[in-house]
């Protein structure tokens, strides 16, 4: 019986010790998750402020992109403005040394209007 007792009272140490190694356990891993939590939160700060840079650059990349394509796109219309400028003068002038050829035909051959 003095057996059983020491049994008994080795079994309730042992549950003891084991109850307050898994308290230790617990602690551990509620400072771990803790400490994890902190780093992720730190982590997503840091990629959210390089989304922002990120962003950031983007946008002066789009800007200038924007400027080289609008600049292009004004020297090309001026091109083609000038082209289409040049042409026209030329076929209006060309038109009107016709005409005038024609109108000094007439007045040549005619000496001008006469009633009928």
């Amino acid at each position: 019986q003095e057996q059983l007792v020491r049994s008994v009272v080795q079994l309730a140490h042992d549950t003891k010790e084991l109850q307050n190694q898994l308290k230790k356990l617990k602690k551990d891993l509620e400072h771990k998750l803790e400490s994890l939590g902190g780093s992720l939160r730190a982590t997503i700060s840091k990629l959210k402020a390089e989304e922002d840079k990120s962003e950031a650059r983007i946008d002066v990349l789009e800007a200038k992109s924007k400027a080289i394509v609008e600049d292009s796109m004004r020297d090309r219309l001026a091109d083609v403005e000038r082209k289409l400028t040049g042409g026209v003068e030329m076929r209006l002038e060309n038109l009107e040394k016709r005409v005038n050829a024609k109108v000094e035909s007439v007045e040549f051959q005619g000496g001008g209007w006469k009633w009928p």
